[in-house]
């Protein structure tokens, strides 16, 4: 049971990377670089704090490689748009994940210093 929850936190927390990746995409388009970056680390930690604060700790690790894949998956067109080239963004996708991860700790401090 512990090996499909965790499994389905990792699920979830792609699918929810994928879905905010988009959104800030295509919402931000028109905006400067400097306010799409903020925009971008803010959602993650939003990410990882909205879901740190309902996970357990030690399923943490599956919030950090599910935004990861979920990015991945969201980035794999690009890489093959421009034949492998664009595999220079992945440390980019890496942060957006730890970013997720490091929110997702300080959403399990959240909870617990509300109690």
């Amino acid at each position: 049971m512990s090996k499909i929850t965790t499994g389905l936190v990792g699920v979830f927390s792609a699918v929810i990377s994928l879905i905010v990746a988009l959104a800030n995409y295509t919402g931000l388009e028109n905006f400067s670089g400097t306010v799409r970056l903020v925009a971008i680390v803010l959602s993650a930690l939003a990410i990882g704090v909205c879901q740190g604060y309902f996970v357990q700790p030690r399923r943490h690790k599956a919030i950090g490689i599910g935004a990861f894949f979920g990015l991945c998956i969201l980035w794999s067109p690009v890489v093959m748009a421009t034949y492998g080239f664009a595999l220079m963004g992945l440390p980019f996708l890496a942060v957006f994940a730890m970013l997720a991860f490091f929110g997702a700790k300080a959403g399990t401090h959240l909870r617990v210093n509300c109690r």
